[in-house]
């Protein structure tokens, strides 16, 4: 563990902390409550992700015809996450910590310790929020988070659910199981409620938006 932690902590220790705070609880939070913003494209591509089913056949073809010895004919394959993941590539790393605010991680640079504290209100304060509440249902895998008295949470509509992880270089049944759905991805809203059994635990699910 400590192996992972280690190089994990250094990499957050070393960047510059802000505090974010909107001027009303708009705020969502899921089991996935960390959203990672990097520059471009997050997935770094190999060389063999390009190659067709039909060029690895014709490699196949060419190494048997070099002689009767069969020779090894290796394919790559590329598993990735559908979603950004990777701490140490990433911009800015940002986590709701309460309904109105913001604990935000910027690019890695010298911190002299000082926490940046900045206050959104108004239009502005909607469309972050919107922006974080959609990354945080699109990153869900079971439950959302929000009061129990703010009609935009019980209207919220939660994205359909969404492979986690992609493979290049495979087709066929492999890239099937990898690339597919799993059946538990079902996210759902919770509110102080939750404990008591029967329909009144759920507040609403994705299958009823």
């Amino acid at each position: 563990m400590e192996e992972t932690t280690g190089p994990l902590a250094q990499e957050l220790c070393g960047r510059p902390v802000a505090l974010v705070t909107v001027d009303r609880p708009l705020f969502l939070i899921g089991d996935e409550p960390v959203i990672v913003n990097i520059v471009g494209d997050h997935v770094q591509h190999l060389p063999e992700c390009s190659m067709t089913e039909e060029q690895f056949q014709q490699k196949l073809k060419r190494a048997r015809k070099k002689g009767r010895r069969r020779r090894e004919v290796r394919r790559t394959l590329h598993m990735y996450p559908t979603q950004p993941r990777g701490i140490t590539k990433a911009v800015e790393i940002v986590m709701p910590i309460s309904p109105r605010t913001l604990l935000v991680l910027g690019p890695a640079a010298e911190w002299d310790g000082a926490v940046v504290r900045d206050r959104v209100c108004g239009a502005e304060a909607d469309e972050l929020a919107a922006e974080i509440n959609y990354r945080i249902a699109e990153y869900s895998l079971d439950m959302i988070v929000g009061r129990i008295d703010d009609p935009a949470f019980r209207a919220f509509a939660i994205p359909e659910p969404a492979p986690i992880l992609n493979i290049c270089g495979a087709t066929g049944a492999a890239k099937d199981v990898v690339a597919s759905v799993p059946v538990r991805l079902r996210p759902r809203r919770l509110d102080r409620r939750t404990g008591r059994s029967g329909a009144e635990n759920v507040v609403g699910t994705s299958g009823s938006q």
